[in-house]
């Protein structure tokens, strides 16, 4: 009786031993998928954080690049000349720090005073006696000794009206000018004179067009005798601007009347 039941609880707790193996076994691998899903988690949330990473190192690179191309380095040495800045009210200013720059809008300007021209215009009247490669002569007041050459280098080939030089309003062709050596003394938007030779007299005199009048149907001019003035007939062979250049009836060194002498004051 005593062997039976000790047969009998044997067998309860090999039972309950099966149980706790059983749960222990599935405890095991309740914990093993849990660890499984973790590692998945993990790796998952590993593979988006290097994500982020990547991301955050390929914009860390677009901005240091936007940086360095923020920075201009001039091609030479000279004066930076900033643009104007076109705005909708008070007109065209000088670009500052805090405008809006549209794309490709031109900011500034560093000038090459190697390849600086020279632009002027010419009334229609004279376009038949230029052409390329006529020397000229230079005269620029802002440079102490400002004289130079140069060549005319383009001719537009069509007339503009100037509206700027009264009525009528005349017709011009524009030209410009090559110099035929640089200066560091230049610079762009200097005022110059040009001369250019269209031929070339022997023996002529050149005077202030303003130095000449219409009297009787006759060009003369009033030359200096003493304390009075004299009438003189005089010869224009050529015109430019304000300057006329004349063959007969004057002598080198004689002084002239810019105002008509015979008008009362």
């Amino acid at each position: 009786m005593d062997a039976s039941k000790q047969e009998i609880l044997s067998v309860i707790e090999g039972e309950q031993a099966k149980l706790k193996l059983a749960d222990a076994e599935q405890k095991l691998k309740e914990a093993q998928a849990t660890l499984k899903a973790d590692r998945s988690s993990a790796a998952s949330d590993l593979a988006s954080k290097q994500q982020k990473r990547d991301q955050a190192a390929f914009q860390v690179q677009l901005d240091e690049r936007s940086l360095v191309s923020l920075a201009l380095i001039a091609p030479l040495d000279g004066v930076v000349a900033l643009q104007n800045h076109w705005q909708p009210q008070g007109g065209p200013t000088p670009f500052k720090p805090g405008d809006r720059a549209w794309p490709g809008a031109a900011i500034a300007e560093l000038p090459d005073p190697s390849t600086l021209k020279i632009s002027a215009r010419i009334e229609e009247a004279e376009r038949g006696q230029l052409k390329m490669g006529q020397s000229a002569a230079i005269r620029v007041d802002a440079v102490p000794d400002g004289s130079f050459s140069g060549k005319i280098d383009t001719i537009s080939p069509t007339a503009s009206l100037d509206f700027n030089a009264g009525w009528p309003v005349p017709r011009n062709f524009s030209v410009e000018l090559a110099l035929a050596s640089s200066d560091a003394r230049l610079a762009p938007g200097m005022g110059a004179v040009v001369r250019v030779a269209v031929g070339r007299v022997a023996d002529g005199i050149v005077i202030p067009s303003s130095a000449l009048f219409r009297k009787a149907g006759r060009t003369v001019a009033y030359v200096r005798r003493g304390s009075k003035f004299e009438e003189t007939p005089v010869e224009v062979s050529r015109r430019s601007g304000d300057e006329a250049l004349i063959s007969k009836g004057l002598q080198p060194g004689e002084q002239l009347a810019l105002k008509d002498p015979t008008l009362t004051q």
